[in-house]
């Protein structure tokens, strides 16, 4: 099954250098326990503007819909989220809100592994950071940049952007399905904290 991850510029290097798409949170819960997982989509271009892309960025090396990475999964690897995510033990209010915030839901994909090299097909940077009139992926700009990289010009912030430590996203770390599966206090916990989150957002919108 063909799908596309979409990284950062940044996060692009680490993964290149791993030769891994590594697993990340799955956002289960709101504060972000639920197995591992690496995102995946079926649109090909997503909008610049979608909340996942971090389309408030300081600059383009930390937009996630600079890098698209084209993989082939096996069909029965492959998980629709919007299925999967109940099945994790996702509150139906955090679904709901989940869903409305984004247009593109129906379409994310997950699986529960890395996925190495073997299973990438292309790797790819959006243009559009080029020029406003492109808005496609091609390897030629991935290329470039690259060249420009190892080149003597190179912007400083460019450099300290490209270097800077990755931070660990906040709160429970993944674990694996069948250990989520075992972890009914962490789920517990979880489920309190989503409550109270929709509790105070409900509250506002009332309001």
């Amino acid at each position: 099954m063909r799908l596309y991850h979409f990284t950062s510029v940044r996060h692009a290097k680490e993964i290149l250098k791993s030769g891994v798409i590594k697993t990340t949170h799955s956002d289960i819960q709101s504060d972000g326990a639920g197995p591992a997982v690496v995102w995946l989509t079926s649109t090909p271009n997503p909008k610049p503007k979608h909340g996942w892309t971090e389309g408030e960025a300081p600059n383009f090396l930390f937009e996630k819909f600079g890098i698209r990475i084209t993989v082939e999964i096996p069909e029965k690897e492959a998980r629709r989220y919007s299925e999967w995510c109940r099945q994790m033990g996702m509150d139906p209010k955090w679904f709901k809100l989940y869903k409305e915030r984004d247009s593109d839901f129906e379409n994310w994909h997950i699986v529960t592994r890395g996925i190495g090299r073997s299973e990438w097909i292309d790797v790819e940077m959006w243009e559009g950071f080029q020029s406003s009139q492109t808005q496609g992926y091609s390897r030629g700009m991935l290329e470039s940049f690259s060249a420009f990289l190892s080149g003597t010009e190179v912007h400083a912030w460019i450099l300290e952007s490209m270097n800077r430590e990755i931070e660990e996203g906040e709160g429970t770390p993944p674990v694996p399905v069948e250990e989520w599966m075992k972890m009914k206090n962490v789920r517990k916990r979880g489920a309190e904290k989503t409550e109270k989150l929709m509790a105070d957002i409900m509250g506002g919108i009332r309001k």
